[in-house]
């Protein structure tokens, strides 16, 4: 029996590959993961793509890839998602608890945060208009759970800006 180590890992797939894989595994889209000597296999979502993905280890210098990626199937490289299925054997990422609506903290009304933006205009403060926009493609995004959503503002008629680009330091007031 092979033990599974990230070191067989880097040594099957190198360094880029399992830097790739490292991605995928921090980012939660390992769906299923199994290692049974000396099959490991596992499910990786990337994109709108699922793949079956996994390695046959049969030595440390023997290593077949399974997956059915294009970069396995095309030029028999071990790739990220195989890697990425190892990663999630070795350091499994906790399951997320549902949280019940009994358990939901408390949040404070917005008058009790101390804050930069403000409803009521004001010599010292900036008017900000603030624009939400939502994908063209909003009903085939929510459906595969994937609704992107961007804020951005527009100081004082000014072009716009992500939400984020805003000066801390500066007030601003908002309509309601």
């Amino acid at each position: 029996m092979i033990e599974l180590t990230e070191r067989l890992l880097s040594d099957a797939g190198g360094w880029q590959a399992l830097k790739l894989a490292r991605g995928i595994h921090d980012l939660g889209r390992v769906l299923s993961a199994s290692y049974a000597p000396p099959l490991l296999q596992g499910r990786v979502k990337e994109g709108d793509t699922e793949y079956r993905a996994g390695l046959r280890i049969l030595s440390k210098s023997n290593v077949e890839n399974v997956c059915g990626c294009r970069q396995s199937r095309q030029y028999g490289r071990i790739c990220e998602h195989s890697l990425a299925v190892g990663l999630a054997v070795l350091k499994p990422r906790p399951v997320a608890a549902p949280v019940s609506p009994a358990h939901v903290p408390e949040v404070k009304p917005a008058a009790a945060r101390p804050s930069n933006f403000s409803a009521a205009p004001g010599p010292d403060r900036m008017a900000l208009e603030l624009f939400i926009i939502l994908a063209p493609n909003l009903a085939a995004a929510w459906e595969k759970n994937a609704v992107t959503v961007v804020a951005e503002v527009s100081v004082s008629g000014g072009r716009r800006l992500l939400l984020s680009a805003l000066d801390q330091s500066q007030r601003f007031s908002c309509s309601t």
